[in-house]
């Protein structure tokens, strides 16, 4: 195909081929799918609307991706053909807008180290991320009067006395909303003793930038250096990647 033919963005031969290149033929790993992605791009420059289609499906495409680490491709796309002002059919108030959801993602990419989370307990002594020596952490943003977290972060707590305890993990929740009264009583009611229960009463931390955290529960899974391994998992997933990970360590030793 000549990419840089713009009469195939009036066609559904453009963007069937597009599909099926990065689904079926590209490794589904950030730095290939950025690699590739950018291969893609430059075969389209001679012609505004090729170019313009291709950029576009490829930013829609990985921001909205469910795959885990596939963000880092919409952050890449942002700093290259957004904010060096290429994505010319854009006006500048959308524009900012992509932007500003790209930086806000960046610092949470898997592999980035992860942002300090200076915090109180709930009987308002100073706890901290970092002061956690764990092989892993686990981060649980989450709200007592959030239905969806009402039912996953006990979940969460079981699976962890089950058998992440014994792995080497340890549990850091953040109250993000609800009153203190309202946090305190989930936590009696279902048992959820062993976890580093915190929060952040002043907000100075900033975490709901750093850990894009817009919607609750949102769970990050750390290494022993506080880099992101995993994030935004559900119990299934996360206990399917501990495993993985764990099982990986018997075998190196």
């Amino acid at each position: 195909m000549d990419l840089g033919d713009g009469r195939l963005v009036r066609t559904p031969i453009l963007e069937a081929r597009l599909d099926r290149y990065f689904k079926q033929l590209v490794a589904p790993v950030p730095d290939s799918v950025i690699l590739e992605a950018d291969k893609i791009v430059a075969k389209t420059r001679k012609d505004k609307e090729s170019f313009k289609f291709v950029v576009w499906w490829l930013t829609h495409t990985y921001e909205t991706s469910p795959v885990m680490g596939m963000d880092a491709v919409f952050v890449h796309l942002v700093e290259k053909y957004y904010v060096t002002g290429e994505a010319f059919w854009l006006s500048d108030e959308l524009r900012d807008k992509i932007i500003s959801r790209a930086y806000t993602i960046a610092p949470n990419l898997i592999g980035q180290q992860a942002a300090p989370l200076e915090l109180k307990d709930t009987s308002a002594r100073k706890t901290s991320l970092y002061d956690i020596k764990s092989k892993y952490t686990v981060i649980v943003f989450w709200d007592p009067t959030c239905g969806h977290c009402v039912t996953e972060v006990p979940k969460l707590d079981s699976a962890w006395k089950a058998s992440w305890k014994d792995k080497g993990v340890t549990m850091l929740g953040v109250r993000t909303d609800g009153t203190r009264e309202e946090w305190t009583k989930f936590i009696r009611d279902n048992k959820m003793t062993g976890w580093v229960h915190a929060w952040d009463p002043e907000y100075k931390t900033n975490y709901r930038k750093f850990y894009d955290v817009y919607a609750t529960p949102v769970v990050y899974l750390l290494d022993e250096r506080k880099k992101i391994l995993a994030k935004r998992l559900g119990v299934s997933q996360l206990d399917d990647f501990l495993k993985r990970e764990t099982g990986g360590d018997k075998r190196k030793q």
